[in-house]
């Protein structure tokens, strides 16, 4: 009986992992033509205050901006952190709410022929909302 227990326990904390790993919904980008390609799509939880996208495939790109789809109320979105297959890091600051259904602007990107690895954003968490979610998407120019 307490073999089972055991066994049921960890069968119980890897689906936990597993899905929480990943929660994130990556776009794998196989294409390189010009345009604007998306990303990936992240569900935030509004009482936190930071996602991460996973960036994969063909995944060199000039600029980046984020489109909130989704949105009990406009989330201000404080900064984005891009880093490379190459562990250099790139800090873009956007300082701007966006309602959903709303981009932000468009952010040059340091290193165009670098691929990236991930980025990350911050943004204002928001208490009156911390149990709901706002999908965020990300997109890159090429």
């Amino acid at each position: 009986m307490k073999k089972l227990t055991v066994i049921s326990f960890l069968v119980l904390a890897q689906a936990f992992v597993f899905n929480w790993a990943f929660a994130q919904k990556p776009e794998v980008v196989v294409s390189d033509k010009a345009g604007w390609h998306k990303i990936g799509a992240v569900d935030t939880d509004l009482g936190e205050n930071s996602e991460s996208i996973s960036v994969m495939g063909a995944d060199q790109f000039k600029a980046i901006k984020f489109k909130v789809t989704e949105a009990p109320a406009n989330l201000r979105i404080e900064k984005a952190t891009i880093v490379y297959e190459s562990n250099n890091r790139q800090d873009i600051t956007i300082g701007r709410e966006v309602a959903a259904g709303q981009e932000t602007g468009t952010y040059n990107l340091d290193r165009p022929t670098d691929d990236i690895k991930t980025v990350t954003f911050t943004y204002s968490p928001m208490p009156n909302y911390k149990s709901e979610k706002a999908k965020v998407e990300l997109y890159g120019l090429k």
